[in-house]
């Protein structure tokens, strides 16, 4: 069934996978890590009450109460519950899991991404800052290297929810605490991808570009660089150019995509209006293995791009959670 649960995996086939998943966890109910793997899979699947079923049922073992085991899984296990509450709109109940947890997890900074986003759902925006404040202030080993994202994180939730003032200040400060780092020739691709990404959420839109085209012009087959090229193009007004790069990313055919070039043709189909062939898109890249999750933590509801399809009764019924 493990087995079986990789090969699914491999090809994208996510329903599949959590079907092997979920017999592999009624074979061996006391295996915590089938647990710790459910609920995972519902928060990705968009199945936050099955993920809750599982969390109310199980009790976690000693062992993944320390902040020592590996990998840190105790903390990931209920960030994933935080988020399965965040799903269902229930913030209040996102923020006290996350700070239940942290209590057992002082040092484990990556659930401060948790608490920003539940602040942040709340409109608790001094709150956020002083979260912020306090990733920044930690020590490397526990997490100030990604401060950017705890700050992009917090910024893309108050955007969500009409915070404008405090998104732009968060976006903006997500933005000079990139550049603060190493720039040009010293800075590491990933680097450079963070600040065009924060570039990005705080809608400065041709700084964004420029820095696009110069990783695009490294690496021409990247889906993501690839992507942004598009929409950029379609927030600029150049449809044909677009509409160029939407076709481009659907002669994609390599392995692994796991559904990255459709959702991309899908968040630029919404920013021309085009909310049918959006939607659409949207159910083919689930399809192929793209998840309601990815994996830097960002829900597709989050996305920017796909503001157009807020009011449109097809993505909100798409967005619903489905168990």
């Amino acid at each position: 069934l493990f087995m079986d649960r990789l090969k699914a995996l491999s090809q994208g086939k996510n329903e599949e996978a959590r079907r092997a998943l979920l017999q592999m966890e009624k074979i061996a109910p006391h295996e915590f890590a089938y647990k710790f793997l459910a609920v995972a899979d519902g928060v990705a699947l968009n199945k936050p009450r099955l993920s809750l079923e599982i969390f109310e049922k199980a009790e976690a073992p000693p062992a993944w109460l320390k902040t020592d085991h590996g990998r840190n899984l105790g903390t990931r296990y209920f960030a994933y519950v935080s988020m399965a509450y965040y799903l269902l709109g229930n913030h209040k109940k996102d923020l006290d899991v996350v700070r239940r947890a942290r209590k057992s997890f002082p040092e484990a900074a990556g659930l401060l991404f948790n608490e920003a986003r539940a602040l942040s759902a709340l409109g608790k925006i001094e709150e956020v800052k002083k979260v912020v404040d306090e990733n920044l202030l930690s020590s490397p080993s526990t997490g100030a290297a990604a401060a950017g994202r705890v700050m992009l994180t917090a910024a893309r939730e108050l955007r969500l929810r009409g915070h404008r003032e405090a998104f732009k200040q968060m976006a903006g400060r997500a933005v000079e605490w990139c550049r603060e780092r190493p720039a040009g020739k010293e800075a590491s691709e990933n680097q450079r991808h963070e600040l065009a990404q924060a570039l990005y959420m705080a809608e400065r839109w041709e700084e964004a570009g420029m820095l696009i085209e110069k990783l695009r012009s490294e690496r021409p087959g990247d889906i993501d660089y690839l992507g942004y090229g598009g929409a950029l193009a379609a927030r600029r007004g150049d449809k044909e150019e677009a509409l160029r790069i939407s076709e481009e990313l659907k002669k994609i055919d390599r392995p692994y995509t796991f559904g990255a070039p459709t959702y991309w043709r899908a968040r630029i189909a919404a920013l021309l209006g085009m909310k049918e062939e959006a939607v659409e898109l949207l159910r083919r890249s689930l399809a192929q293995g793209h998840y309601y999750l990815n994996a830097t933590g960002i829900f597709i509801i989050q996305e920017a791009d796909l503001d157009p399809l807020r009011d449109y009764a097809p993505f909100k019924e798409l967005m619903k959670p489905r168990g």
